[in-house]
């Protein structure tokens, strides 16, 4: 293990993670979503790329007491850690609960997002409150896998109908409090040149592991025409994704925030989640 409450186990031993699906219910439109064509797939249909994100926006959530009860499991099978994925688990309304329950059952938890709503306010909070980001943190959220799939606005808006200024935001207000989290890339077609880009916003930060993974077309990707233009070879892939490029001065931070203010609330609120992380390692070690 080399960050808080991130478990790395030795190979040939059974892991202690665990993963939390909250369900496919999901906002954004990635051109590469694995489960982005079930609808037609349930009803024998091929997939159609006009209707490729219908069936995430008719999904629902698994509730929050189902939830709830599969950390409780996890927890009382030995698992240490787990990971909360969708859809976008961000959009669940009981995120909050899952990573206090989390918490209570001396677990570590990521949360998988593409990042597009941490900085928005909660919805019981709309007269000023904390944001999300701010409300996962004080409940003690270890870790962020964010989705960072281009290196410019237009590409990652191309590839997601997203945002890259808002993850950029929420990994800016995360990096201000010296609070850990990664980064996941799915490579493509039409982002293969962007890929050392990629990279240099990933180092410029305070990403401290980056996965590069290569899309391939399975789980109901069963058309050539919502393929086409998608899928690279690795021989293509080769080039972009090891190419070298001249390091970058160091990206100089805005000033941290005073003790009450925004970036002084997730400061203190990391340094929680990290010593109540340390805690439950010793915990666990007992």
């Amino acid at each position: 293990m080399t960050k808080a409450g991130i478990f790395f186990h030795p190979p040939g031993e059974l892991s202690q993670s665990g993963v939390l699906d909250v369900g496919l219910k999901c906002a954004h439109s990635c051109r590469f979503c694995y489960y982005s064509f079930m609808a037609e797939a349930a009803s024998g249909k091929s997939a159609s790329p006009g209707s490729q994100h219908g069936a995430l926006r008719q999904a629902a959530f698994r509730t929050t007491e189902d939830s709830l009860r599969i950390i409780d499991l996890m927890a009382d099978h030995g698992l240490i850690n787990f990971d909360i994925t969708g859809g976008e688990p961000t959009m669940h309304q009981g995120l909050p609960d899952m990573v206090r329950r989390a918490v209570e059952r001396l677990m570590s938890v990521r949360v998988i997002t593409l990042g597009q709503f941490l900085l928005r306010q909660t919805p019981e909070r709309q007269g000023g409150g904390p944001h999300l980001l701010d409300t996962l943190l004080e409940a003690g959220v270890t870790d962020f896998l964010f989705s960072l799939h281009a290196a410019t606005e237009d590409g990652f808006h191309e590839a997601t109908r997203g945002s890259l200024a808002k993850v950029l935001a929420a990994m800016d207000a995360l990096d201000r409090v010296g609070f850990q989290y990664s980064a996941n890339t799915v490579i493509h077609a039409g982002n293969l040149d962007d890929l050392p880009r990629i990279a240099e916003l990933s180092a410029a930060r305070g990403v401290y592991h980056h996965n590069f993974i290569v899309f391939n077309a399975y789980y109901r990707w069963d058309s050539p025409e919502s393929i086409a233009g998608l899928q690279a070879a690795y021989t293509d892939i080769a080039g972009p994704l090891t190419r070298r490029r001249a390091p970058r001065p160091a990206r100089v931070d805005e000033p941290r925030g005073q003790p009450g203010s925004r970036t002084g609330i997730l400061r203190r609120a990391s340094a929680r989640a990290r010593g109540r992380s340390a805690r439950h390692l010793c915990a666990r070690a007992r």
